[in-house]
């Protein structure tokens, strides 16, 4: 790191700041301000191309492990950081920091669509009080705006976050699960709005209350062919969108319907078109305590309703989703089987639930092994469901999305330069 030092009244002034830190580049001017009963730091930074491990590092942030449930010592990896927010060491000094980043490296894939870039936010540390407000970044055609207040004058802290999702295009967005984002045209906002008390960012997480929500508005939805590897999200486009994949595997109600087809009693054909229109659709949880809940999901699409239940645990990070699609006609064979999402939140899995096709009965003395008829006409959908109201729906989404509190209070000096 090299810089030209000035002397100034009270303090110091780095200015023509140019170097490395760890794998980010970094540059600009900073001034550490000696005269007030704390140092305060004030500084304009910016990067090139930001490290994702480096700026974690520098904010303290840290990804955690937790004991498995197996009976091996194998940990399970955490998303979510368990940064200590003491407040001696917040109360230790004062800052303001604007920073700009053209780039975001260590997200995802190289040559990932949901590459983020251009992120610009402010940092004030005032007195024991973290503001993170504005800061941005640009991701997948849309952007991330965030602001996050963190209070750590007395424990447990204090946190509120608020995290918006501007419309932005579900292909790029989704890509890793299985949508071709050039054929997509579908939007998706949403906005994540949660408050708690912690000794740490995991615990503040873990105790929270507030609102998740994702509206989907209408739009087409272009699914993309999927390899062998990627048959359990396959599984979970052909719930959620009524369609098979292009290497020809399907699920166990795609099996059936082409079976119905050469017997002449075949469904739609949409259910197995390589595209679908998206009317609208709500993903939503409440949040108590760090248990999210489904409030609820519901997709719309021309061939199906989705509906899902279940519930993910912030606090221990545990995911326990069930989808499940309704034909909007009489579909023989042609019923998606209901998928579940569980794992955790940095390993999810998505498997079809288990259907057992046969089953021990009696049959004249004798137990063996026999078809279910409940198992197999399960796949057929003999009621037509109704569609939900989408301007209801998305009307609802938008006063999800604006629901909870107001912004945090602004600290006085985020003003001051």
């Amino acid at each position: 790191m090299t810089a030209r030092l000035a002397q100034r009244r009270g303090g110091w002034h780095f200015s023509r700041i140019a170097g490395q830190l760890g794998e980010t580049d970094l540059s600009g001017s900073l001034t550490l301000d000696q005269r007030g009963a704390r140092p305060r730091v004030v500084a304009s930074l910016a990067s090139g191309a930001l490290h994702l491990a480096d700026g974690m590092a520098v904010l303290g942030l840290r990804t955690a492990t937790s004991p498995s449930d197996g009976e091996g010592p194998q940990p399970v990896a955490s998303l979510l950081p368990d940064a200590t927010l003491s407040p001696e060491a917040l109360r230790s000094f004062d800052a303001v920091v604007d920073y700009k980043a053209e780039q975001i490296e260590g997200v995802g894939d190289a040559g990932s669509v949901l590459k983020p870039a251009h992120l610009a936010m402010r940092l004030a540390l005032i007195d024991g009080r973290f503001m993170l407000s504005p800061a941005s970044v640009d991701l997948a055609g849309g952007f991330v705006s965030s602001d996050i207040y963190i209070d750590a004058r007395s424990g447990p802290a204090l946190a509120r976050y608020d995290i918006r999702l501007s419309p932005t295009p579900m292909g790029p967005l989704l890509a890793g699960w299985g949508l071709a984002p050039r054929e997509t045209t579908a939007l998706a906002r949403g906005r994540i709005q949660l408050s708690g008390r912690g000794e740490t960012l995991r615990e503040t997480l873990g105790h929270a209350d507030g609102r998740i929500a994702l509206v989907l508005p209408a739009g087409r939805v272009g699914l993309a062919r999927a390899s062998a590897s990627e048959l359990d999200m396959t599984n979970l486009r052909a719930a959620m969108f009524g369609t098979r994949s292009g290497n020809g595997v399907d699920s166990a109600g795609g099996i059936f319907w082409r079976l119905g087809q050469r017997l002449g009693i075949g469904g739609d054909k949409a259910a197995v078109d390589d595209a679908t229109h998206l009317n609208c659709g709500l993903i939503a949880f409440s949040v108590r305590d760090g248990l999210a809940t489904a409030d609820p999901i519901l997709i719309d699409t021309d061939g199906h309703v989705v509906t899902g239940r279940g519930e993910f645990d912030l606090r221990g990070e545990r995911l326990d989703l069930r989808l499940q699609a309704q034909g909007k006609s009489r579909e023989w064979f042609g019923r998606p089987a209901p998928i579940l999402i569980g794992g955790t939140l940095a390993a999810p899995t998505v498997l079809r639930e288990p259907v057992d096709l046969f089953r021990p009965q009696r049959l004249f003395g004798l137990s063996m092994m026999l078809p279910d008829v409940r198992a197999i006409f399960g796949f057929v959908d003999p009621d037509e469901t109704q569609a939900p109201a989408c301007g209801t729906l998305l009307r609802g989404g938008a006063t999800a999305d604006a629901a909870a509190a107001g912004p945090a209070p602004k600290p006085a000096e985020l003003a001051l330069r």
